[in-house]
């Protein structure tokens, strides 16, 4: 996979895919797993571990449990990312690793990363019409890259 350096691509807050749990991030680097550093490898042999352990106790690779991350234990290359115009994450870096059936999942923070943009664009109208259900209109800010509501009544925007 080519990611560049700078691309900004939508991430999901514990892997539900919903306006609320949009938040944007900015890719930082992707590392191959032979340059990772000693901190992040530890990071990453630690997650394989979790893993391991819990398909042992399920006695079987498939399992459903835990924080369902599900790693694909050969994975060899990582992103990092930062949430945009967050100073905790510059410092911090969400490290995202290959999930078994190819997705992208945060090691260290609980955040499912959408490489192809599929998730927003399969369930826009879905979204859209959730929203006017409850009286709202859900419009794209594209300057900040998440969504707002607005009140079909009023106009007004709705926090």
């Amino acid at each position: 996979m080519k990611l560049r350096i700078g691309r900004k691509i939508d991430a999901y807050h514990d892997g539900k895919t919903s306006p609320s749990r949009l938040s944007v991030v900015e890719v930082i680097d992707v590392i191959k797993i032979e340059y990772l550093g000693p901190y992040y490898l530890r990071m990453w042999k630690k997650a394989i571990s979790d893993d391991f352990n819990e398909a042992l106790i399920k006695r079987c690779v498939h399992y459903c449990s835990g924080p369902q991350r599900f790693w694909d234990w050969n994975c060899d290359e990582f992103i990092f990312a930062k949430f945009v115009g967050d100073k905790e994450t510059e410092k911090d870096p969400i490290m995202f690793a290959k999930q078994g059936w190819g997705g992208w999942y945060g090691v260290n923070w609980n955040y499912m990363l959408d490489v192809r943009g599929k998730v927003r664009k399969e369930a826009i109208e879905n979204w859209k019409k959730c929203a006017q259900e409850m009286g709202q209109r859900l419009v794209w800010n594209k300057k900040t890259r998440l969504y707002e509501y607005y009140d079909l009544k009023t106009g007004r925007r709705v926090d």
